[in-house]
């Protein structure tokens, strides 16, 4: 399929098709914040825990709670329409950020200008189906929710600015902040870049930040009705974070991290082409409200010495027109240069390259518990006990997952002198390959396992035995 002959609409209903399919099956989360701290902290509001259970974010009150409301109201109305089951919540939750990845991408991608309708089709199918941006656009975390309002309050200053355009921009940039606090690195350079370039007058600064400071309220009240008190997150999560340096304990990288962790994760040569491209921004769009923000967003992400890659997962929604600046440079290099067939292998590889890494994004969980979590849910019966081999998975450190948790069964911490035989079933998790040994007069029967069995035809030189394999077994007595 050539996707270039595609129609921008056709281009946008395929793009659909994928974030579904992809918000299907990304069940589970990349980072444990994006569940301990959203769904968990939601879920607690009714199912009410000691904060010793909860991250330490809850008890420092230093986590923005807008999105832990919106993730509540939402578990509220699936609960008044009898819709229980957490991981149809969980993929409601995808598919509405996913969708709103994608107006908030087809938004920016109106508001820019190119130089042809070729560049302009390269750069709406790279905002909807390149694998960086639906990995991104189907992720129910702070990353993906503070960059999409961080767009839409950015729109107003790719056009003539008005007063109301200044406002609503306002009140967005808001809602970055009060859902994510790094988005103020963002928020920051277009400032500056209103300041600067722009230069607004005294009325239309002061109208521009009262929409900010309403919504900034708003998240004050909202933080201060969930933590059960007066509190100010903001200042405490840059008291513990900045001042105390909690974050700094998780461990520290070199300011070069991010440049480094990019041209690695994100394919070379194509990342290489994005990091030119990121240079190219200040040298050829240095009037761009783009640039300043990404300038400033990367900056004051390098210059903390905690550093996670996902931190960075805001840029996605600015790749593509990065990209297609460090390409558009590195072609016009290449036909001065006489190296015009390395960039034409380089454009006809890209696409194939991106559609495999889209399908395994698409088709693969996220967290590799997902499909356990799944398991236990539909098919082991309430009043069970699981015995686990090796650790709890519902336990991350002291965090317990009671979002995915079926009501009625019991976890306990397997030996073989330790399981007893009941009228209620029985089953063994086992996160190894082989079959564990198992008491004598019982017998195993396998219900669940994290790699299909047909798998087993490529067991070359044993690696099966050394991966971390999920397995579940029934116990049952044998026979006599």
């Amino acid at each position: 399929m050539n996707l270039l002959k595609l129609s921008p609409k056709q281009i946008i209903l395929f793009g659909a098709l994928v974030h579904l399919i992809a918000a299907w099956f990304s069940a589970g989360w990349h980072h444990p914040d994006e569940h301990y701290q959203l769904l968990e902290f939601a879920y607690s509001i009714d199912h009410p825990v000691a904060a010793s259970e909860l991250p330490m974010e809850y008890a420092a009150q230093m986590r923005p709670t807008f999105q832990i409301w919106v993730s509540y109201a939402v578990m509220k109305i699936c609960a008044g329409i009898g819709l229980m089951n957490p991981f149809m919540i969980s993929f409601l939750l995808r598919w509405l950020i996913a969708l709103l990845s994608m107006f908030a991408a087809l938004k920016l991608h109106e508001a820019l200008e190119f130089p042809n309708e070729k560049i302009k089709r390269i750069h709406l199918l790279l905002s909807l189906i390149s694998w960086i941006a639906v990995y991104v656009h189907v992720r129910f975390s702070s990353e993906t929710l503070s960059a999409i309002f961080f767009i839409f309050g950015l729109i107003p200053f790719l056009k003539p600015s008005t007063l109301k355009g200044l406002f609503v921009s306002g009140i967005f940039l808001g809602l970055s902040f009060i859902t994510r606090f790094q988005a103020g690195f963002f928020i920051a350079g277009l400032g500056l870049y209103f300041l600067f370039i722009q230069r607004p007058n005294l009325f239309k600064l002061l109208v521009h930040i009262l929409g900010f400071a309403f919504i900034l309220g708003l998240g004050i009240m909202l933080d201060s009705k969930f933590y059960g008190n007066q509190t100010f997150t903001a200042w405490n999560y840059f008291n513990q974070n900045i001042i105390h340096q909690v974050a700094a304990s998780f461990g520290t990288e070199p300011f070069y991290w991010y440049f480094s962790t990019t041209f690695e994760k994100l394919i070379p040569p194509y990342s290489l082409i994005l990091i030119v491209g990121f240079f190219l921004l200040i040298i050829k769009r240095s009037k761009d409200p783009i640039t300043w923000s990404v300038w400033a967003f990367v900056l004051l992400h390098t210059v903390i010495g905690h550093k996670e890659f996902r931190f960075l997962f805001p840029l996605a929604f600015f790749v593509p027109y990065i990209i297609l600046l460090g390409w558009d440079s590195l072609w016009n290099l290449s036909q001065e240069v006489n190296h015009k067939r390395f960039m034409r292998a380089l454009d006809r590889f890209f696409f194939p390259v991106n559609a495999l890494v889209l399908i395994l994004i698409m088709l693969k969980p996220a967290h590799e518990l997902a499909p356990l979590y799944e398991f236990i849910y539909d098919d082991i019966p309430a009043g069970s006990t699981i015995y686990f081999e090796k650790s709890d998975p519902y336990l991350s450190g002291k965090n317990e997952a009671r979002f995915y948790l079926k009501e009625d069964i019991s976890r306990v911490k397997w030996n073989i002198d330790s399981i007893q035989k009941t009228d209620k079933p029985i089953y063994l998790l086992s996160e190894e390959w082989k079959q564990p040994a198992i008491p004598s007069g019982m017998q195993a029967e396998l219900k669940y396992s994290s790699i299909p069995n047909w798998i087993a035809k490529f067991n070359f030189n044993n690696w099966l035995e050394r991966s971390n394999c999920y397995k579940v077994y029934e116990l049952k007595s044998q026979a006599k």
